[in-house]
């Protein structure tokens, strides 16, 4: 969403930002002692949105991260965490298209900067990242490096007077780098169909043919799925992008050593298939591999996660979204 007027927020100096030969950036360091540098960037949202009038905020393009996450790839957040009190313990309510009050943005915005090291350091709960949206109105991006990008309908000029006058630096720029609607981030847009009758046709057909697929259903985290002839179909959340691929290969043994053949770190993902029929999956990486064979003990089926587009393409059985109730697909889906 663009907007007339985009500021980049930040407790960075302008004055103190000095280039080095090698092209990285040296600045004043400001430690947030007493927690004021972090209040400031916060209130600069409640007051941008206090003058423009907005009270609620849509989450856009979710990316839910937890390092700590089960063997079912789902986000594990502590009951008292921010993402349990907004969403629920399930994190249900957090999906493309939910919208938060200014008090709740305030709240993920500030776990969002924690996670990029600010005083006081990030917890270990599991971290929103999104875009959020007023339509027409007001856009709150977080970026690397504490830089928090407002996007506004109107100059606001008392609220970048009150922002500035808090310690921050609100610099005017012609549009934030988060921004999906421009020329290059459009280009690397593409339009899914819906998962309605022709989407669940279409993989009726490969199941008879192959005996079963593995679904990837992304809505911030993935979830998967196996679906086998007379089996159910499962129930996908709001705006979830929904991929098919080949079934599990019985040789778990085997895809594993596949995975790690060429690379002893290959930070990629293993989906296997439980006896008991249940779909789970590991990353598996450096730290994984160690007791690795025990945690798959028992798996009857597996399938190595492709790890580059060139791989993913040729494997790529079948893509969609999950539409609005309306039938139309709002979700914004980056062609890989």
């Amino acid at each position: 969403m663009q907007l007339p007027f985009t500021y980049k927020v930040t407790k960075w100096d302008p004055a103190t930002r000095t280039v080095n030969p090698d092209g990285t950036v040296d600045w004043d360091e400001r430690p947030d002692v007493d927690g004021s540098i972090e209040a400031a960037y916060l209130d600069a949202i409640s007051t941008f949105a206090r003058e423009l009038g907005v009270e609620r905020l849509t989450l856009r393009d979710i990316e839910v991260v937890d390092t700590r996450h089960d063997a079912k790839g789902t986000p594990d957040p502590d009951p008292g965490s921010v993402l349990a009190r907004l969403f629920g313990p399930d994190l249900e309510g957090c999906y493309d298209g939910a919208t938060v009050d200014v008090a709740g943005a305030r709240l993920l915005v500030r776990e969002a900067l924690r996670a990029e090291n600010f005083d006081p350091p990030a917890s270990e709960e599991p971290t929103l990242w999104c875009r959020f949206e007023a339509e027409g109105r007001m856009f709150v991006h977080t970026g690397y490096d504490l830089y928090m990008y407002i996007g506004v309908s109107e100059p606001c000029l008392p609220a970048v007077e009150a922002v500035a006058a808090s310690g921050l630096f609100p610099i005017r720029i012609h549009e934030s780098p988060y921004d999906p609607t421009t020329a290059d981030a459009m280009a690397e847009l593409v339009d899914l169909p819906p998962v309605d009758e022709a989407f669940w046709a279409t993989v009726d057909d490969l199941v008879r043919e192959r005996g079963g697929v593995l679904v990837q259903e992304h809505r911030g985290w993935s979830r998967w799925h196996r679906i086998v002839t007379g089996g159910p179909r499962p129930v996908f959340r709001p705006r979830a992008v929904v991929e098919v691929w080949p079934d599990v290969s019985p040789d778990v043994a085997a895809v594993l050593a596949g995975m790690i053949e060429d690379d002893d770190d290959p930070q990629r993902d293993l989906v296997y298939l439980a006896a008991d029929g249940a779909v789970r999956s590991v990353r598996i990486d450096e730290d994984s591999l160690t007791g690795i064979e025990g945690r798959l003990a028992g798996a009857v089926g597996g399938f190595a996660v492709p790890g580059t587009v060139d791989e993913a393409l040729p494997m790529l059985l079948h893509r969609a979204a999950y539409p609005d109730p309306d039938g139309v697909v709002r979700v914004r889906v980056n062609r890989w």
